[in-house]
């Protein structure tokens, strides 16, 4: 079991998205919230995981426990804990700065008081969770209420970020198994940078019951709204047209390879 201590009170984001990832990469957790008079039988402790107080490691509210990223944004508890463990739920280097840019920096900036430009809607979530007239165990379940949402909200997060790096991975796999082919029939939707980086001009792939035609250069699929039966729909900047059959999907790829 990990023993995990924090500041009582109103509680924020911060502390809140913190206790919720702890408990995702730990499984089996204990939650401590003290206030600053307690610190003392806390801090230094190894048995401890002590955030968002006591001017430690994974503290940010004095001078000498203050960072900041490489683009000047700072951080708060979440942000040194995630930058700190990210390995530990599955994300690279990549995936976890594209995860703390658009998800952790955002919580960080708010809870270190940042620019009024700053917005996090999950900020603003848990804060509405806080209850003035709550105190004791009504107030600790509000904390444990507002864990339980930044729980949810993270392995959404998790999953969502790991499941678009598999796709990546996939998809420049299946570019490479294709390489140099002017027409790449798929089974479903892949993206399509990763294609034309290996000479492809366009991608068909069935979308419910009707198949699109991408072209990997925007204005490549050169076709009107009369050049074949089966359209349904052709984008106006040229870039994916869809088809009732699979055929018509192919002869328009054809068609405009045609007029390149």
């Amino acid at each position: 079991m990990k023993i995990l201590v924090t500041h009582h009170g109103k509680f924020h984001a911060d502390d809140v998205f913190s206790t919720a990832w702890l408990k995702i990469i730990y499984k089996d957790v204990q939650i401590i919230r003290i206030n600053r008079d307690e610190i003392y039988k806390y801090k230094n402790n190894i048995e401890y995981f002590m955030y968002d107080i006591g001017n430690g490691k994974y503290d940010h509210h004095s001078k000498e426990c203050k960072e900041y990223r490489p683009n000047g944004n700072p951080y708060a508890a979440f942000g040194k804990i995630v930058r700190d463990t990210y390995q530990l739920v599955g994300f690279d280097k990549k995936t976890y700065l594209l995860f703390d840019n658009i998800f952790v920096s955002p919580i960080d900036t708010v809870d270190n008081n940042g620019p009024t430009a700053a917005i996090s809607q999950h900020s603003d979530l848990v804060r509405a969770m806080n209850q003035e007239d709550l105190y004791g165990d009504a107030q600790e379940n509000a904390f444990l209420k507002a864990v339980e949402y930044a729980e949810f909200v993270l392995n959404v997060m998790i999953n969502k970020f790991l499941a678009d790096k598999e796709l990546e991975r996939k998809t420049k796999e299946i570019a490479v198994q294709n390489k140099g082919k002017d027409i790449v029939i798929l089974d479903k939707f892949y993206p399509t940078n990763p294609f034309k980086k290996f000479g492809s001009k366009f991608i068909i792939y069935p979308d419910f019951d009707h198949w699109n035609c991408n072209a990997t250069d925007q204005e490549d699929l050169r076709i009107t709204n009369k050049s074949l039966d089966n359209l349904i729909f052709r984008h106006e900047t040229g870039s994916f047209a869809t088809f009732r059959t699979k055929d018509s999907a192919i002869k328009a790829a054809k068609m405009s390879l045609s007029r390149l």
